[in-house]
C-alpha cells in the first residue's frame, strides 16, 4: 500500500561536493551572492591568526577562487550588496588591549582596496551588515554604551552622511531586514527592552518599517 522510492545508490555515494580545499586552515561562513552566481566565504588561517574572505567567481568551481581581503585582523559576517557588486563586513582588530570593530565596504572585483565606513560598531554573533533594498546605505549598530548601542545607517558612497534610527529600544544587536513597502525597509532586531520599560532582564525581537532619507 505505500509508495516505492527510487534511490540511485551512486549519488549516495558520491556525497556533497567540497568547495573548499585548503587543508590546514578552516572556511566557514558561506554566502551566496543575490544572483547565486558566486560565493563568498572566510577563511581562517591558524599560522598567522587572521581572517580573510574569499569569493568563488563561480560558485562550484573551486579553480575560480580569489582572495578578496587582507587587512591583517579578522573580516568576518559578510553580506553581499543587491546587485553583487560589493560586500560589506567586519573588521576586528586589536588597539591598545582592546578588541575593536569597524564597518568595511569593498568591491568585489578586487580593483580597489577596502574602504572604511564606520569606526566603532557592534559585531552581532548571528547577523551580517544589513544593506537597504536600493543598495545605496547600510544599517549598523553603534557601539555607544551611554546611547545604548544605537541602531544607525551611513551612506556607502559618501560615509560622511549617515544618522540614526530613533527605535527607542536599548542595547540593539543583530539586526535583519527586508524590502518594505514603497522604497521602505523592514527591520527586525533584538534588543533588552525599550527605554520605558522597568524591567530589562531578558531580549526580546522588535520590528519596524524604516524610511531613510
Amino acid at each position: 500500500h505505500g509508495e516505492i522510492y527510487l534511490v540511485n545508490i551512486y549519488e549516495l555515494e558520491s556525497g556533497p561536493t567540497k568547495l573548499t580545499s585548503h587543508d590546514d586552515d578552516t572556511s566557514y561562513q558561506p554566502r551566496f551572492s543575490p544572483d547565486g552566481k558566486k560565493l563568498l566565504f572566510t577563511r581562517f588561517n591558524p599560522e598567522k591568526s587572521n581572517n580573510d574572505l574569499y569569493v568563488l567567481d563561480t560558485f562550484n568551481d573551486s579553480k575560480s577562487l580569489r582572495k578578496l581581503t587582507k587587512l591583517g585582523g579578522a573580516e568576518l559576517n559578510a553580506s553581499w550588496s543587491p546587485d553583487s557588486s560589493q560586500v560589506a563586513f567586519f573588521y576586528i582588530y586589536q588597539k591598545k588591549g582592546k578588541t575593536k570593530t569597524d564597518l568595511y565596504v569593498t568591491a568585489t572585483d578586487g580593483a580597489s582596496k577596502p574602504t572604511r565606513l564606520v569606526k566603532g560598531v557592534v559585531k552581532p554573533d548571528r547577523s551580517n551588515p544589513i544593506w537597504t533594498p536600493d543598495g545605496s546605505k547600510i544599517l549598523y549598530v553603534k557601539d555607544d554604551e551611554r546611547a545604548n548601542n544605537p541602531i544607525h545607517w551611513v551612506d556607502v558612497t559618501n560615509p560622511k552622511q549617515g544618522g540614526r534610527i530613533a527605535t527607542r529600544t536599548v542595547q540593539n544587536d543583530d539586526l535583519a531586514g527586508a524590502p518594505g513597502a514603497d522604497g521602505k525597509i523592514q527591520l527586525l532586531w533584538t534588543a533588552q527592552g525599550k527605554k520605558s520599560d522597568k524591567e530589562k532582564t531578558w531580549r526580546k525581537v522588535y520590528a519596524e518599517e524604516v524610511d531613510l532619507p
